[in-house]
């Protein structure tokens, strides 16, 4: 993430202009921050294609990806409780 980072600020460097803001450490500041997203989001893509890809073949998903899946269950069964008792 870091060397991603610093080549975005490479490419970017001297395309500050100084005639829109007066604060240059703020432009480099959103330039690196938004590296590190795209970084993360290109990470957590290629998470959930491989979580998929080793639920397909019969295998378990990462830890983050089971956790998710209980949790979407509980909502589920909270749901059906709650439709149950307003009946």
């Amino acid at each position: 993430m870091r060397g991603q980072a610093l080549v975005q600020l490479s490419q970017i460097g001297l395309q500050f202009n100084e005639a829109k803001s007066d604060n240059p450490f703020a432009y480099y500041t959103a330039a690196a921050n938004n590296s590190f997203t795209r970084i993360l989001n290109l990470e957590k893509r290629n998470q959930m294609i491989r979580d998929d890809i080793l639920i397909d073949s019969g295998h378990l998903p990462s830890y983050g990806r089971q956790i998710q899946h209980e949790e979407e269950m509980r909502v589920l069964r909270e749901a059906v409780e709650q439709e149950d008792t307003q009946d």
